[in-house]
């Protein structure tokens, strides 16, 4: 197999045009995220009140609840949110100016979202790995 220097690729226009798409797609992507996260949380904070309203039958009240349901949002929706976002703003000055730096800075910006993203699914098994076990040891014993 031939091996190439990737430190002097150069891309064509056509995969230029492929770039800015992505990154197009991947801004409306991150703003619809971000807006239904925000949704979520003012729904989150009524649901908290609501449940407060019967903290005699929920031991913490809703807040407890809610606070739960706040910082979970956060780390699965926002911050990847954000960071589509950042990817698709770098990689669309990166295109119009021909800036090889913020170019770099885009695609750094893709990667650690896929980063972020592979370690939360890592940490979801993990947690459904858990339950299942803590339920089957219940059962058993």
């Amino acid at each position: 197999m031939e091996e190439r220097n990737i430190e002097t690729m150069e891309l064509s226009g056509r995969t230029l045009k492929e770039l800015w798409l992505a990154a197009k797609w991947a801004k409306l992507l991150s703003i619809i995220i971000v807006c239904l996260y925000f949704v979520m949380i003012i729904l989150v904070i009524f649901s908290g009140i609501i449940t407060s309203l019967f903290a005699t039958m929920i031991p913490f009240g809703g807040f407890f609840i809610a606070l739960v349901y706040i910082i979970t949002y956060t780390l699965t929706a926002l911050i990847p949110g954000i960071m589509l976002y950042n990817f698709a703003i770098n990689t669309q000055k990166a295109i119009l100016r021909n800036d090889d730096d913020l170019a770099t800075t885009g695609v750094k910006r893709l990667r650690q979202l896929f980063q972020y993203s592979g370690i939360l699914a890592m940490i979801s098994i993990l947690l459904v790995g858990l339950i299942i076990a803590v339920s089957v040891l219940r059962t058993i014993f």
